[in-house]
């Protein structure tokens, strides 16, 4: 027992979550998890999830130990990527849930999405870009490398949360600071995106902020739909984009 007790030390250091599974792997025995736990060695944090006892789980350790031993793609996205990039600026960043996306057909284990262990933590598919990996980057994120979505998929993510999780105007604030987004990477996103309302408030922004990327754009390759869409009642009508927006975002200069 003392050589697999070094075994799970060792593999502490570099993923300070041990999941059963992977133990399992490893040739330790479910019952000689218990009996770890039981001498005080592991401490079980939920089903099949243990630590060495004394270790306090953060998101990012989860996050790693997952990718690293599950082979699991967790995707820090939205306002989140955002935040974690510098784009920080506006009211209530820093006060939001922290949005994690799932690969489509894989599922959050039930354990992240109860309780308030590691965040309040929201889920979402990554099947709006019809399951592309396009703009999913690994980034450090307190001491582990973690899936992070690009500056370019990541403002589309946070445009699609609206007005559920974002006012329109919060994202603007945003937006107009996205002055250096590759626009080869936004194009193919645009390209995939399964959202006609995203599509139509990306240009938007990018039309009224004047960021420079937007000329580069091949605009007739991306989904815009036709008729209108009203993103707020009441609201001020833009014809050019057929939407309809909230009065604060269109005042704003």
């Amino acid at each position: 027992m003392s050589t697999k007790i070094k075994q799970l030390q060792r593999q502490s250091q570099e993923t300070p979550i041990l999941f059963a599974a992977w133990m399992d792997q490893q040739g330790i025995a479910r019952s000689e998890m218990a009996d770890l736990v039981g001498r005080g060695w592991l401490r079980r944090i939920a089903s099949g999830v243990y630590c060495f006892d004394g270790y306090t789980p953060t998101l990012p350790a989860v996050l790693y130990s997952y990718r690293k031993l599950l082979g699991k793609k967790y995707v820090l996205g939205a306002s989140t990527a955002l935040e974690l990039r510098g784009f920080s600026h506006y009211r209530h960043m820093g006060e939001e849930p922290i949005f994690l996306y799932e690969p489509v057909g894989d599922h959050i284990p039930t354990w992240l999405q109860t309780g308030n262990l590691l965040g309040d933590l929201r889920f979402f598919s990554t099947n709006l870009f019809n399951g592309s990996d396009l703009g999913i980057e690994l980034m450090e994120v307190g001491g582990y490398y973690v899936y992070v979505s690009s500056p370019e998929r990541a403002i589309l993510e946070a445009l699609n949360l609206t007005p559920r999780y974002h006012s329109l105007i919060d994202i603007y604030y945003v937006a107009e600071m996205l002055t250096t987004l590759r626009p080869g990477v936004l194009q193919q996103l645009l390209e995939s995106s399964r959202s006609v309302k995203v599509n139509r408030l990306l240009l938007y922004f990018a039309d009224k902020a004047q960021l420079p990327w937007l000329k580069q754009l091949d605009t007739t390759k991306v989904h815009l739909g036709k008729g209108t869409r009203a993103l707020a009642t009441p609201g001020i009508y833009v014809d050019k984009y057929q939407i309809t927006i909230p009065q604060d975002l269109y005042d704003y200069e």
